[in-house]
């Protein structure tokens, strides 16, 4: 499964505890895009040093599927036909290419027209829409 920048973000908080299902579960990992969107967050600095221990922890304890030329043009076509942010593309054409469920917190994302998510916050599981339906 892979797992959105939000989910090891608020894994990260105490609250988040019960995020862990998720998180150390051993299909876990992460696209290239949600580390950057961790790790490379603009008011890092300001975030309490157990906080930023855990994130880069969490982070480094997953394996990470690079960002790729199949992924860049899934992510292209995506953008072309459904407006989203460049990081929800690249995390969606991540999930979408290596057929895994993407768990997020991202309502956007999980009930746009494609995505296969699993949710911490309401177990949704949803499958890709077939291509002519995207096309509406």
């Amino acid at each position: 499964m892979l797992l959105d920048s939000n989910i090891l973000i608020y894994a990260a908080e105490p609250e988040g505890a019960f995020l862990s299902r998720w998180v150390e579960d051993a299909a876990a990992c992460l696209a290239t895009v949600s580390r950057i969107e961790v790790l490379g967050f603009p008011r890092w600095h300001l975030l309490e040093e157990m906080r930023r221990a855990r994130l880069e922890l969490l982070v480094g304890a997953l394996p990470e599927l690079p960002l790729d030329d199949r992924i860049a043009a899934r992510a292209i076509a995506l953008r072309r036909q459904k407006k989203m942010s460049l990081a929800d593309s690249i995390l969606a054409a991540t999930a979408l290419l290596h057929r895994l469920p993407l768990v997020t917190r991202n309502e956007a994302v999980a009930n746009r027209h494609l995505i296969l998510t699993n949710t911490p916050y309401g177990e949704a599981s949803k499958t890709e829409v077939p291509k002519q339906i995207l096309h509406r």
